[in-house]
């Protein structure tokens, strides 16, 4: 069967790797002409992730356009490939991934066992705004992975709550129109995933009140969306 080739610098490849393993391991990987791109739901449909990336792409004709992989076995794979160039190699039963003294081959997923690959979703948030992702990652940090993180915006500020327990804590993260409100309330197990895959860079934030939250980031040639349902509380 023909081959697929990608190649693609470590630098870009590997926070591409680490935004879908906050999703799930295994993903399909749709690849077009200089660009892959993925989109997973997580088993709970609480968390969506969609994901592109720049690369070089040779596709010849039947050969794979799309292939279920076990990206958390691709992550072990490259754990020396800092700096290096990738080579991933698809055909219709294995991928084989090259870089450096390295050289492995790993079995593509059965489709049998993925789930389906879901629609891009059409949700209208109007609220955003624009900040550095470590101020998300800050407070994501300051309570445990059970706590809870409050995105909300009143007369032109944006604040995040960290709540857990008995501890709130409150931070300015950014500005908005003074028009918007927003007020939801999001788990901090699956935010703080999100947060450390987009600490070192900018990341728009679009909100609305008790309404999914939609994280968009670009870094290294890759964009990300990232997209959490609230957490509803009963009164």
């Amino acid at each position: 069967m023909p081959v697929t080739k990608i190649t693609i610098d470590a630098r870009t490849a590997l926070p591409f790797i680490d935004a879908l393993l906050s999703c799930n391991k295994e993903h399909y990987l749709n690849i077009e002409k200089n660009r892959i791109h993925v989109r997973s739901v997580d088993t709970g449909n609480v968390f969506m992730i969609l994901a592109e990336c720049e690369c070089i792409t040779e596709i010849p004709e039947h050969a794979p356009k799309r292939a279920a992989l076990d990206f958390n076995l691709i992550k072990k794979i490259l754990i020396h490939s800092k700096d290096c160039r990738i080579t991933i190699s698809i055909d219709g039963e294995k991928a084989s991934i090259d870089y450096g003294r390295f050289s492995a081959k790993i079995p593509l997923v059965d489709p049998a066992f993925m789930g389906k690959e879901p629609n891009s979703p059409t949700i209208n948030l109007d609220t955003r705004f624009n900040i550095p992702g470590k101020y998300l990652y800050d407070v994501c940090r300051m309570v445990s992975k059970k706590g809870k993180i409050r995105i909300s915006a009143e007369n032109g500020v944006a604040f995040a709550t960290a709540e857990d327990g008995d501890l709130n804590i409150r931070e300015v993260i950014g500005t908005c129109d003074k028009s918007s409100h927003a007020m939801s309330l999001f788990s901090n197990d699956y935010l703080t995933d999100i947060a450390k895959c987009v600490k070192t860079s900018q990341i728009n934030i679009d909100v609305a009140i008790d309404h999914p939250i939609k994280i968009s980031s670009e870094q290294n040639g890759c964009k990300f969306v990232f997209l959490m349902a609230p957490r509803i509380e009963a009164d």
